[in-house]
């Protein structure tokens, strides 16, 4: 028998939480400048090795695929 809860997706927590509301405030305000210009997966990638860089002091931290398809 397949269950409804079987399918059910699970919210995951942040790695580096102040990191992703950083960028996340930044595509906000980008978006709502309204110049329709696309934000690429390469340009996102870049501001959250720099907003984390930013806040950690830290350069250990790649913005891999895999972390942008979760973002």
């Amino acid at each position: 028998m397949n269950s409804i809860y079987s399918k059910r997706k699970v919210m995951r927590k942040a790695e580096h939480p102040e990191m992703e509301d950083a960028l996340y405030t930044w595509f906000l305000k980008r978006r709502r400048r309204g110049n329709d210009v696309p934000i690429s997966s390469e340009i996102l990638r870049t501001k959250a090795k720099f907003f984390y860089r930013e806040i950690t002091g830290k350069d250990d931290f790649s913005a891999s695929s895999g972390w942008l398809d979760k973002f």
